[in-house]
């Protein structure tokens, strides 16, 4: 059986979400039709109740997801909360979030990982997802968030599925610390060439100068899965950027133990 999964950062709420971004990011899904979405970045807003994995749910027809906060204090005194999410066309059989070790910077260096199980054919596979902390002198963030991300995922019996925005590119510790034990999709297919995820050339809703064009955004799996296919999307104007990052999307055959 195959399973398509896409994974976005889609920068919550802002650049005009709710005028063309939206109707942009959503067309993109709907176009692509995948099985399971890893959002990041994906806010509520508390002054009007929007929930932005809730409408995006209601418009792909992915009516199963799960979502989970940061948990940075300086949000929850704020209006908006933003957090990762899974998407599903499957219900989960339970779902888990971890704190991960924070960013010391400021108020928003709190990360969190949210994982959920599905069963296809008979067959759990495991789904998570995680954003890591984005400055770069904070490396040794980075690869203690991954050590604490790979622990909650590794389970040796299950089939696992994962991705999320790294904010690292490939030859980063914590990077490698994902290939040392699965498979990265992507590289698997076209090796680094390309895979521009963080495209500041080219899209415009890019302002920050801190690196260039790099890939940041993966999907991993477990080495008993094969990668059917692997491609950068939504890399386009349509007729708005969906987002300041470009997504990941793959597609994966479970066949292999069943």
């Amino acid at each position: 059986m195959d399973i398509s999964v896409l994974t976005i950062n889609i920068a919550g709420v802002q650049f005009d979400w709710f005028g063309e971004r939206r109707k942009s990011l959503i067309k993109e899904i709907n176009q692509l039709n995948p099985d399971v979405i890893f959002l990041q970045e994906s806010t509520i807003v508390f002054k009007s109740s929007y929930d932005q994995t809730q409408d995006i749910s209601q418009k792909t027809g992915l009516k199963h997801f799960a979502f989970s906060p940061y948990g940075n204090d300086r949000e929850y005194e704020s209006e908006r909360l933003g957090g990762v999410s899974i998407l599903s066309r499957w219900p989960f059989k339970h779902v888990q979030n971890r704190k991960l070790p924070s960013g010391t910077i400021d108020k928003y260096g709190a990360r969190v990982a949210l994982m959920a199980m599905i069963e296809l054919d008979e067959t759990d596979v495991v789904l998570a997802t995680t954003h890591l902390t984005w400055r770069p002198e904070e490396r040794k963030v980075r690869v203690a968030q991954m050590e604490t991300f790979l622990d909650m995922v590794n389970f040796s019996d299950e089939l696992t599925i994962f991705g999320g925005d790294f904010n690292a590119s490939p030859e980063d510790p914590s990077v490698q610390s994902c290939r040392d034990i699965f498979d990265d999709a992507y590289f698997n297919l076209h090796g680094d060439k390309d895979g521009v995820t963080w495209c500041q050339s080219t899209n415009k809703y890019i302002k920050s100068t801190w690196r260039g064009d790099a890939r940041i955004d993966y999907l991993f799996c477990s080495k008993d899965i094969e990668v059917m296919s692997a491609e950068v999307v939504m890399k386009k104007e349509n007729p708005v950027y969906p987002s300041d990052h470009f997504g990941v999307l793959a597609t994966f055959n479970i066949d292999v133990l069943t």
